[in-house]
């Protein structure tokens, strides 16, 4: 433990000095001035032979040396309070050496499924603790909505807006214009020909994993009906063989419309377990628990964060002291005065 404002004591202690040497010199000098107000009485001591006489001067006596003493004690704690008493320590923190995007796809085939998807990720995203998390959608091409962050609160909130903005787009059944303050799903997502280019949004997620050189456990969950239109630069086999390069686990969350068995389906199910990942529906309830588990499974280190000092403020028993010792103060004045 150690003193913050190590002088205090020593400047109070002054000030109790000073003040007693002024309060005897104003007291000599007003012994030397003669005071016509104040008349001798004589055979003062006959007061001592009264036995109530004694006791009350006593009983006085023992109240001023009472009131000395715990004033020294109340100045004493109060300095020590006032010199501020902390304790310091350096923390390291450790965060978990996970990351995982999540992959949207806002297409128009998606568009009545991308609220409820983003729910689902809202609700996955409350289940992690420390792990980076971002958000891409994409259509044609991809658009990183907000980059890996530990920052729940931001993440939940980046969530909900694109989910409003997705709901808005399912009632009116097309999108909305931003310009109304809706998030915009179309800005970005349209740079190219063609539609739902699965193979592209894929790629493009598992390219927005930094630090590519460290050991790190990196997941995508890749939201799509995998319903293609038009000519992918990167086909989902491409995409699902460069995520296996970079060490990516993909798991996939499709629309329950795709129903049990469908082609599009059963490919999205071979890409994402080859990649060592797994196939969801958006009706099951517990795929969110299901991926949370899973990607908790996956061995990560801790990364070692930036030591801090820590300053906690330790006041502890002088507090206590100072303030017992200002109320029997004020009760011993009172007795004093009674």
């Amino acid at each position: 433990m150690e003193l913050v404002f190590g002088w205090m004591p020593f400047a109070l202690l002054g000030l109790v000095v000073a003040g007693f040497a002024v309060y005897l010199i104003v007291s000599r000098g007003r012994r030397r001035r003669s005071d016509t107000t104040v008349l001798a009485a004589a055979h003062v001591e006959r007061l001592f032979a009264l036995p109530e006489y004694r006791r009350a001067y006593r009983r006085g006596r023992v109240l001023f040396a009472g009131l000395i003493a715990v004033s020294l004690f109340a100045l004493s704690g109060l300095a020590i309070v006032a010199a501020r008493p902390v304790t310091t320590d350096v923390v390291t923190t450790e965060t978990a050496n996970r990351d995982i995007v999540l992959c949207l796809d806002v297409s128009g085939s998606m568009l009545g499924d991308d609220a409820e998807v983003l729910d689902q990720f809202r609700t996955i995203a409350k289940g992690f603790s420390g792990e980076r998390i971002s958000l891409v959608i994409w259509n044609a091409s991809a658009v990183q909505v907000f980059p890996l962050t530990d920052d729940y609160s931001y993440v939940d909130e980046q969530l909900k807006t694109v989910a409003d903005a997705a709901a808005e787009a399912d009632r009116l059944g097309y999108y909305p214009d931003p310009q109304e303050g809706s998030f915009d799903l179309l800005s970005g997502t349209l740079l190219g020909s063609g539609s739902s280019l699965i193979g592209d949004g894929l790629a493009s997620c598992v390219l927005r994993f930094d630090n590519t050189d460290s050991e790190r456990s990196r997941t995508v969950l890749l939201a799509t009906d995998n319903e293609l239109y038009g000519e992918p630069l990167v086909t989902l086999d491409e995409a699902s063989r460069f995520a296996q390069e970079r060490k990516v686990r993909v798991y996939a969350l499709t629309p329950s419309f795709l129903g049990i068995s469908t082609p599009e389906k059963r490919e999205l199910e071979q890409e994402s377990e080859a990649t060592g990942g797994k196939l969801f529906g958006l009706d099951d309830a517990r795929a969110a628990d299901e991926i949370v588990k899973r990607v908790l499974a996956d061995q990560a280190s801790k990364l070692k964060g930036t030591p801090r000092l820590v300053i906690t403020d330790e006041p502890g028993g002088a507090l206590v002291v100072g303030i017992l010792a200002v109320w029997l103060v004020a009760f011993i004045g009172w007795r004093m005065r009674t």
